[in-house]
């Protein structure tokens, strides 16, 4: 359990930076923030350790920031299994495609892992505890409020506060200006993980992809042979939770994917649809980070990847903002994260068009299997590191 000892500034606490969310990019802003020397508190609504709907993959990217943010033990700890392929399954045809090698490791595991690691840094970490983000207070600080489980309220202020709290932003929900627009149609995250050791059946190092009438879904060997289960399925189908055994099972079977043990009985866990977007990204003293600003079905680690991404890159607003507050910082980020969600996106989209039609894919993979450099390459633009600006905000 990490400990938490508050610091006061008369009747209501006051913080220099607040972040809303510790998954991978909420650690990694709290903990950048924190060695900036910004007295910092990170707030997540649920008890770690949890488990999340996510494919379990770490591409080189997202290690490769999460080292150079100095989590790099968070990740050794973890025991992630190495991942180098990716192989694409769809009526019984298959394509193996090389990655720059990445680790699979279950988001209980590797989040928990993280949040030790920002509490080491300096920073504060509250679980069990819901954020609400409210109006600015003198136009000095915004005021949060705090819930914890056991419905005890209490409000704080934030020089600047840091929204990485996933799909749809729940922490901004009192503020109208902040909306989620949802691609109509867009498919329902599901993910479950099966405790198989050894008797997985899926090959290691491999992420499989089995591609169905009604969506797709991932499989990878992480952890202590943990088995993670994640995928994108068509809200027309899935009408009820109980169908989602179902709906994978003929998913699985259409692909000629051997079906693993325990899958009927595995607990699932669902999202709301997946692809959506922020009509905004930034407000006066508040800034939002990885998928609270949008999503698009990621591939091969490409979500977890960007939400480091951003956060290292709104440390350096943040850092400014706490300071100083200017107008231009939120235009400045809005426009910034913008070409940023624009230029990583522009392939998940193509690959989420892909997977979600089966026709489609089979000729991807025949197209692939001719040209070997082609999958290849996409696989290399997706998941190889790119350059960060840490140094900026040391």
């Amino acid at each position: 359990m990490i400990a938490a000892s508050a610091s006061t500034h008369g009747a209501v606490e006051s913080w220099q930076a607040v972040v809303i969310g510790a998954g991978l990019g909420g650690a990694v802003a709290a903990k950048l923030l924190a060695d900036a020397g910004l007295r910092t508190l990170l707030v997540e609504a649920k008890h770690f350790p949890r488990e999340k709907v996510c494919g379990g993959c770490l591409n080189l990217r997202a290690i490769a920031i999460l080292r150079e943010a100095g989590l790099g033990d968070a990740i050794d700890r973890s025991g992630g299994a190495r991942l180098d392929s990716v192989e694409l399954r769809s009526n019984r045809q298959s394509l193996a495609i090389p990655t720059p090698p990445g680790l699979g490791v279950t988001r209980a595991t590797l989040d928990t892992l993280l949040a030790e690691a920002v509490a080491r840094s300096g920073a504060e970490v509250r679980f069990g505890v819901r954020a609400e983000v409210l109006g600015e207070r003198d136009g000095a600080s915004r005021i949060v409020r705090l819930t914890t489980v056991d419905g005890v309220m209490s409000e704080i202020e934030a020089s600047v506060v840091i929204a990485a709290d996933g799909l749809g932003s729940p922490s901004l929900r009192s503020l109208p200006e902040f909306r989620t627009v949802v691609r109509p149609g867009s498919p329902l995250g599901i993910g479950t993980i099966l405790e198989l050791g050894d008797r997985s059946g899926v090959a290691a190092g491999r992420i499989t992809m089995a591609i169905g009438q009604h969506g797709y879904v991932g499989l990878v060997r992480c952890e202590r042979g943990r088995l993670n289960l994640a995928g994108a399925l068509a809200p027309t189908a899935v009408k009820r939770r109980d169908a989602i055994p179902t709906l994978v099972r003929a998913t699985l079977e259409s692909a000629g994917v051997e079906l693993p043990p325990g899958l009927e009985t595995a607990d699932w866990r669902g999202t709301r649809q997946l692809t959506q977007a922020a009509t905004r990204l930034a407000a006066r003293r508040l800034l939002l980070i990885g998928d609270s600003a949008g999503y698009v079905e990621p591939f091969t680690g490409e979500g977890m990847a960007a939400a480091v991404e951003d956060a290292v890159a709104a440390v350096e607003y943040a850092v400014e903002g706490a300071t100083a507050w200017g107008d231009s910082l939120a235009t400045r980020w809005q426009t910034e994260l913008s070409a940023r969600k624009h230029q990583r996106q522009s392939d998940c989209r193509q690959l989420a068009w892909l997977l979600r039609r089966p026709w489609a894919t089979r000729l991807g993979m025949r197209l692939a299997a001719a040209w070997p450099a082609l999958g290849e390459r996409i696989a290399h633009r997706v998941s190889a590191p790119r350059s960060t600006n840490l140094q900026g905000v040391a």
